[in-house]
């Protein structure tokens, strides 16, 4: 998982932050398939780590999106709080010993595809 420039939602600010979300779920998915302890141990900071910084992401976004009056902004407002609940329920089980380690990945790569690459693609035009 590698940025590419036709990954551009032409805002430098969400640009720069879906790169450094792409890096952090690639890190974790990396982490995920290592079964060495320190791994695992690693790859569960990577996770608060990204689930911290998907928050601001988020809050920023959808200010953007306010301030350009974005037609479908329930619909993208929606899939964040979504995303955000799989992701802490998968965050608070792994908490608890419980770590789906497949269930997180296809989370973050489906995540990726189809928020990112797919839904986030469609404001472009707006801003």
């Amino acid at each position: 998982m590698r940025w590419d420039e036709s990954y551009s939602v032409g805002n430098e600010t969400l640009d720069l932050q879906h790169r450094k979300i792409l890096d952090l779920c690639a890190r974790a998915i990396d982490c995920l398939e290592d079964d060495t302890l320190g791994a695992n141990e690693q790859g569960h900071l990577i996770l608060n780590e990204l689930k911290s910084y998907v928050d601001i992401h988020f809050r920023t976004e959808e200010g953007i999106l306010t301030a350009c009056h974005y037609p479908k902004l329930a619909e993208q407002k929606a899939e964040h709080f979504e995303y955000s609940r799989q992701l802490t329920e998968l965050l608070y089980a792994a908490t608890h010993g419980l770590i789906d380690k497949a269930g997180i990945c296809v989370l973050l790569s489906r995540w990726w595809r189809g928020l990112i690459l797919e839904s986030d693609r469609l404001y472009r035009r707006y801003l």
